[in-house]
């Protein structure tokens, strides 16, 4: 059986306590495969505390259906590690669509959406703030 090569970016960083997540090109199931084990290895390193994520899906071309099975079981797997609340970028409607059916297996994931960094930046950096004032 031949395998397929991974089809689709992403990128991951680490700014002012949030992780930041850029997807972009047309994901396969591969792509999410490499993304699942780079994103439990990254967020392995920071999930002893609760934790917040902007995605930046401007340059997403969407992904294949296979793919999402595997979105699911990451999500599910962040939020188990503390994950508390998801800024998402994006300006197409049906990656927006794609990405609320994303968050129907994490509901107590506190979301929004933003048209620019800057101001999903803002809005996690309060979220981080709530959170710490509540372990306080």
């Amino acid at each position: 059986m031949v395998g397929y090569r991974a089809h689709g970016f992403y990128d991951l960083s680490y700014e002012d306590n949030i992780l930041i997540v850029r997807i972009s090109g047309s994901w396969n199931k591969e792509a999410a495969l490499e993304f699942d084990r780079d994103f439990r290895q990254f967020v392995g390193k920071i999930s002893i505390k609760p934790w917040g994520s902007i995605v930046d899906a401007n340059e997403w071309e969407l992904a294949t259906p296979d793919v999402w099975d595997t979105v699911y079981e990451t999500a599910l797997w962040a939020s188990r590690h503390n994950h508390r609340f998801e800024a998402v970028i994006c300006r197409q409607e049906l990656a927006k669509h794609l990405m609320e059916q994303r968050f129907d297996v994490t509901p107590s994931l506190k979301k929004s959406y933003w048209e620019n960094k800057e101001a999903a930046l803002a809005w996690c950096q309060e979220q981080y703030r709530l959170l710490a004032s509540e372990r306080n």
